[in-house]
């Protein structure tokens, strides 16, 4: 059993680093401020504020505990006033130049790109239902949440949901009728 719960990570590892195709850029759009931050324990409305848009930012920002990460912006500074409470994780990039670098907290990571001499924030993963997007969709959530939080426009072909700003997105999966994940990304 161990063996394959070591196989499976390290198969869900390699899957992650292994977008060396260039993704479709997505169409001019106004871009959507989405942030994330600690889930109520009741479940019920985060109580979140809009993260501000950083110069270079995509339009699309994680929150958490004050901190807003966007996306494709400089990671040091973000990285740094998270604070040093986080696993990390290396390896040579597949799809650019220099070492992706996985940042995991308790309740979701941040993967970063080496883009020059300077890493960016590639993605936020939720990991768990401790946080929340500011409409309160969390990891569990009902698809009638979704729907209702962001509408059925941005239902995709294989049954998640996209909200799409200026170069990222919002990435909502679901499974069994329920979000069997979240996750920010960025369109570099």
């Amino acid at each position: 059993m161990k063996r394959l719960i070591s196989l499976i990570l390290a198969a869900a590892l390699a899957l992650a680093f292994a977008g060396c195709s260039k993704p479709e850029e997505p169409e001019n759009e106004a871009p959507v401020m989405i942030s994330g931050g600690q889930q109520e324990v009741s479940g019920g409305d985060s109580g979140q504020t809009e993260a501000q848009g950083a110069s270079g930012s995509s339009g699309i920002a994680f929150e958490f505990d004050g901190v807003s990460v966007p996306l494709n912006v400089p990671s040091d500074e973000i990285i740094a006033s998270l604070g040093e409470d986080y696993q990390y994780f290396e390896a040579q990039s597949c799809a650019f130049q220099g070492m992706d670098k996985v940042y995991t907290y308790g309740s979701f990571q941040i993967r970063t790109y080496t883009d020059g001499d300077t890493d960016k924030i590639l993605s936020v993963e939720f990991l768990d239902d401790t946080i929340s997007t500011p409409e309160g969709i969390y990891i569990g959530c009902s698809e009638d949440q979704v729907i209702a939080a962001y509408g059925s426009d941005s239902l995709s072909e294989n049954g998640s949901y996209i909200i799409a700003a200026d170069g990222g997105t919002l990435d909502i999966v679901m499974g069994d009728g329920t979000v069997s994940g979240i996750s920010y990304n960025a369109a570099v």
